[in-house]
């Protein structure tokens, strides 16, 4: 299945048009294309970095995960000194 196109105008500086037209055919792909699937590309990366970022990690003290109930007393940190 494929996406509905919707059309749109942007405003893009001279110099990037004519760079992603030289890419286009240098590629053999439309203008179209080529800015479709940089532009996936690019939402894609911020994606997956939101993703990344956004993971849960346990995080480990003294070899045990945080929330398993462990002395924290002076006896127990320092018995085997």
């Amino acid at each position: 299945m494929q996406d509905e196109l919707v059309k749109t105008t942007l405003r893009i500086p001279k110099s990037i048009i004519l760079m992603a037209k030289k890419t286009a055919i240098d590629k053999d792909l439309t203008l179209q294309r080529l800015v479709n699937e940089a532009l996936k590309g690019y939402l894609g990366n911020i994606l997956d970095f939101k993703e990344k970022k956004t993971k849960k990690r346990m995080i480990k003290f003294a070899d045990k995960p945080v929330g398993v109930k462990i002395p924290l007393s002076r006896e127990h940190i320092y018995r085997e000194l």
